[in-house]
């Protein structure tokens, strides 16, 4: 399955953000990759990523050192999340991918929204999102 999510921003639907909490509920192995990441971001996904932890999940975030906020990062070490910062000096992470893995399912968005609370509900950000069973071609 596919399918392009966009925010709707004059109607106040997240697709975004609901995408990412969606993705968050049930998969026991969970990356994370946003260029830019700001403690909005990761306060709209907090209560997701609580309990994906409480779950035993592997939650592995990637950003890009530039343009990670120290709270964001703050919040996701009080969580247990493993985090892992790119020196830009040494390689740019522009990267938005999100991918969830449960058993023998996955799925993985990708796109321009990065993890920041205006990204997630209000930019205009166009991302595609494909699920389906690991190993299909």
């Amino acid at each position: 399955m596919a399918n392009f999510i966009w925010n709707r921003s004059k109607t106040g639907e997240h697709d975004h953000l609901e995408a990412i909490r969606n993705g968050l509920a049930s998969a026991h192995t969970i990356w994370m990759c946003s260029g830019h990441l700001k403690a909005g971001g990761i306060k709209a996904i907090a209560f997701e990523l609580k309990k994906a932890m409480k779950r035993g999940a592997r939650v592995t975030f990637y950003s890009n050192d530039k343009h990670t906020e120290q709270d964001a990062a703050s919040a996701l070490a009080t969580l247990g999340v493993e985090h892992i910062v790119v020196d830009h000096s040494r390689s740019y992470l522009h990267t938005k991918l999100y991918c969830f893995e449960t058993d023998d399912l996955y799925s993985a968005i990708v796109g321009s929204a990065n993890i920041t609370s205006a990204a997630l509900t209000s930019n205009e950000e166009l991302s595609y999102l494909v699920s389906g069973i690991k190993g299909d071609p």
